[in-house]
This record gives C-alpha cells, structure tokens and sequence, in this order.
C-alpha cells in the first residue's frame, strides 16, 4: 500500500518542480532582447568579438566581468549568434539552473517544501531575474555557488579525493 500512495506523491513532487522551473524559464526569457544591451555589456561584446591574442589582453584590461563570462560570450559570437536575445540567452539559462539548484539545496538540507518555496522564491525574485537577462556573470555566478555548497557538501560526507577535486575545479570557476 505505501507504494501506491507514494507513487503519485513524485508525480506531484516532479510537476510542482517542473511547474516552478517554467514560471522560472518564461520570466527569464520574456522580453529577453529588450531593452538593447547595456554599455556594460556592450563592452563585453566587444572584448568577447576580439580576435583570441588581443581577446586575453582585453579581459586583462576592461574589468568588466569574469574571464570565465567572456569566454562564455566569445562561444557564443562564434556559434554565430549575435542578437541581444541569444547573447543573454546563457545568463537566463544560469539563471534557471540556480532554481533548479537552490531547490535541491533546500531539499537536501532542510526539506522537501523547503526546496519547493526556495526555488519558487528565487523563480521570482525581481533581483535575480534582472541579473539573468545580462550578458554579465551575475548568474553564472549564483549558479556555481549553489553548486559549489552542494559538492562540498558531498566531498564532506563521502571524504573521497574525487569529490573534494570536483569542489576545487567549481571554486575555481567561480573565482576565475
């Protein structure tokens, strides 16, 4: 009996997540090439656009972001996507990946609906949003904190070399 009862239970778990992650993805994605880019992000565009020899000496001199972000943005210009819409498109893409994450936090260290009103919290969060329609690192960033919390968490409960590697290499990107 506590499998049928528990059977429908996940199905209603899985759609209350996938429910969130929507309302998560439209907000990040509605209106997503408007207004026009930013000077902010006009600058990283430009540095990103630079040739690779003259690229790295731009990310060492505009300041601007992350080098991880522009190499982000540099993939993008050459995968030949080039309108505002498509050069935000990975910090909404980040953006939802954090719901998704800060919802497994909440369910991993405190509870179930922890998890659920974590996620639906940062869904719609109006700071978080903003900074996941930037070609900035400010997403990618929140992203790999929460998945940086989450593999120190494992390394600390396995103590196995491999996890304890895996938070180094995310500690990494987060600073680089």
């Amino acid at each position: 009996m506590k499998n049928a009862v528990s059977v429908p239970f996940i199905w209603l778990n899985r759609l209350l997540l996938a429910l969130i992650l929507l309302v998560a993805t439209g907000l990040r994605l509605f209106r997503l090439g408007y207004p026009s880019l930013w000077i902010d992000e006009i600058g990283q565009v430009l540095v990103a656009g630079l040739p690779f020899p003259q690229f790295w000496q731009g990310v060492e001199r505009h300041h601007g972001a992350a080098p991880l972000d522009y190499l982000i943005t540099k993939t993008t210009l050459l995968l030949g996507a080039h309108s505002d819409f498509s050069l935000r498109l990975p910090a909404a893409l980040w953006g939802v990946l954090a719901v998704y994450w800060v919802y497994r936090l909440g369910k991993r260290f405190f509870s179930q609906e922890a998890g659920w009103l974590a996620a639906l919290l940062l869904a719609v969060n109006p700071m978080h949003l903003f900074y996941s329609q930037e070609v900035r690192f400010y997403a990618l960033f929140v992203f790999l904190v929460l998945l940086n919390v989450e593999i120190f968490g494992e390394a600390w409960k396995r103590n196995r070399t491999r996890w304890w590697l895996f938070y180094a290499i995310t500690t990494l990107l987060m600073l680089y």
